[in-house]
This record gives structure tokens, C-alpha cells and sequence, in this order.
């Protein structure tokens, strides 16, 4: 007997069929066909599933955003504007040399330069990260991230496929907690590296833009201390690695616990989804191994199983408190 269908991301919250379904549930899926999950109008176990991801996400970040901040306390940051404002060629408060050229070419030209400086002292400056005493709060902090993440995208296999089977009062936080999965070291450090080189693109831009200004070294090292302070790369990139690690999780459970072979690329937006989540959508399915990794910070695209299966009740029954009415 075939297992009831998933509930259509496209039929409107008070129940009544849209164009794609009819009165036995969500259509078959159509290659090239892509579903969109609107954030802005969820209910039922999807605005479960994704308050709490954005409540997880923000919660890891606060904490990595703290850790950061310590990693990078002791580095001199002064030094660094004295160094590029001397290579900058840099006196009082002027532009840097060039960058302000009557000749618009000319002033490109220098501008261009004045960047590619900038962003090798700063990668210079930031490579610094790793050597600090801090640097493993840094890195232990994006571990249980990506921990507590896969426990949640485990939990949102879980609780979808409960939602749709009919039962309420999911117990989440079992779920979440009984599905977390420590990830390897090297994903650790890469996610680490791709903050710091966030970072590097961040500061490289503050020190061109006060060069450009003619900024003083003060105003050059309070405007890089703000950018460096606000941790605006690990909230970015801390996000997109949480999101991946739910994603994964997600497919992984799909596979594992349903034998589920087909997963459809959902795109979660309101019209600007970028064209990479378009592409991915509209060439699903993918096999759960071959399921692309969430391609870029703020992502919020969802795996979901091809044609409306969802899982056995065998897989979510320790989960289960009560079936609706």
C-alpha cells in the first residue's frame, strides 16, 4: 500500500486544494518543476521546523561570534593600520597617492592597487588567528554548531514525516538530541577557514575605504575594530555550515531510516531565490548521497523526499506523543 503523501508546500494554510494536487493529496513531481517554501507565510510543522533552525542558528552564532572576538583580542590591529598606511604611502589625512587622480583611468588603476594591498596585508594579518591561545575556543564553538545542527535537520526528517502520518506533540528536543553527530576535523577547519577569509575580505575593504577617505589612523583602526568586532563573516558562514550540516542530516535520515532514493531540491523564498537553488531545483531529484551542499550564507532551501513519501512510522514512533483527531 503506498504511504500517504507529504503536505504540499503550494496548498494554501486553510486546507483547499492549489492547481498542482488534487482531492488525494500532491501530484506526482514533474522534472524541472521546482516547489518554493514561502518563510513568510509558514504553518504547521514547517514553521515548527524552521523557527526552530533560525532559533538554533542564532544561539551558535552568538557563541562563535563570542569565541571569535577572543581569538582575535590579542592581535595588533594598530600595527597593522601604522604597516599599510606606510606601504599605502599614506601622510595626514589624505587620500592615498593616486586614488583620487584627476584621470578617472588613472584613479582606477590606483584604486586597484590600493585593494590588492589591502587585502594581502590583511590576509597576512588574520593568518595570525590560528596561532592564538583562543583559536581552539574558536574551533570548538563551530563544533557544536554543526553537532547540534545535524541533530536538528535528524529531528525535521523526523517530525515532517510524523506531521504528515496524522500525530501532534512530536517531542522535538528528544529527537534533536538523539540525532546529533559530531563532525570530522577537517570540516571544522574549513568552516574556520572560511570565516577568517570572510574576515580578510571585511577588513580589506574598511582599509581601502579609509584610504580612499584619507581617513586618520584613528578613524582607519576604530572603522577595521568595528568590522572585526561585529563578526559579521562567522555569523554568515557559521549559518551557511549549520544549514548544510541540517540539510545532510536531513538526507541522510531520508536514506537510512525510510530508504528513501530520491530527494527533491526545495526552494524557500518569496520570488529571489538565486539562480545556483533555481538550478539545483530544477534538476532534482538527487540520490541522498549526491544531494548538493547548501551553496551560499542565508540558504534556506530544504531536501525533500521525490513524490510525497515521507518515513515509516517505525522511524519517528519513539517521537510520538499523541495521533490528531
Amino acid at each position: 500500500m503506498p504511504l500517504p503523501s507529504l503536505p504540499c508546500l503550494h496548498c494554501p494554510p486553510d486546507g483547499s486544494p492549489c492547481q498542482r494536487c488534487d482531492d488525494d493529496g500532491p501530484a506526482e513531481s514533474v522534472p524541472g518543476q521546482s516547489a518554493t517554501i514561502d518563510l513568510g507565510s509558514l504553518t504547521g510543522v514547517w514553521a515548527d521546523v524552521f523557527a526552530r533552525q533560525e532559533a538554533l542558528y542564532a544561539k551558535h552564532q552568538r557563541k562563535a561570534r563570542t569565541a571569535w572576538r577572543k581569538a582575535i583580542a590579542a592581535l595588533d590591529l594598530a600595527a597593522l593600520i601604522a604597516a599599510f598606511r606606510r606601504e599605502a604611502l599614506m601622510t595626514g589625512a589624505a587620500p592615498a597617492p593616486g586614488t583620487d587622480h584627476e584621470s578617472p583611468q588613472a584613479a582606477r588603476h590606483h584604486k586597484a592597487e590600493l585593494r590588492s594591498l589591502a587585502r594581502s596585508m590583511a590576509a597576512g594579518f588574520l593568518m595570525g588567528v590560528n596561532d592564538q591561545p583562543d583559536y581552539d575556543g574558536l574551533l570548538a564553538a563551530i563544533a557544536a554548531a554543526l553537532t547540534a545542527a545535524a541533530g536538528e535537520g535528524t529531528a525535521a526528517a523526523l517530525g515532517i514525516s510524523a506531521a504528515a502520518a496524522g500525530y501532534d506533540g512530536f517531542a522535538w528536543d528528544k529527537a534533536a538530541k538523539d540525532g546529533r553527530s559530531e563532525p570530522d576535523q577537517g570540516t571544522v577547519t574549513g568552516w574556520a577557514a572560511r570565516i577568517i577569509a570572510g574576515a580578510v575580505t571585511g577588513l580589506a575593504a574598511a582599509l581601502t575605504a579609509g584610504a580612499i577617505a584619507g581617513d586618520s589612523a584613528e578613524a582607519m583602526l576604530k572603522a577595521a575594530s568595528a568590522v572585526l568586532r561585529k563578526a559579521g563573516s562567522v555569523t554568515a558562514y557559521l549559518g551557511q555550515a549549520m544549514h548544510s550540516a541540517v540539510s545532510s542530516a536531513m538526507a541522510a535520515a531520508y536514506s537510512a531510516l525510510g530508504d528513501i532514493e530520491l530527494l527533491d531540491w526545495v526552494t524557500a523564498g518569496s520570488g529571489n531565490v538565486c539562480p545556483t537553488c533555481q538550478d539545483y531545483a530544477d534538476k532534482s531529484p538527487y540520490t541522498p548521497r549526491d544531494y548538493p551542499a547548501t551553496p551560499h550564507p542565508h540558504c534556506r532551501c530544504t531536501p525533500q523526499p521525490t513524490g510525497g513519501i515521507r518515513l515509516p512510522f517505525a522511524a519517528f514512533a519513539a517521537y510520538m506523543l499523541k495521533r490528531t483527531a
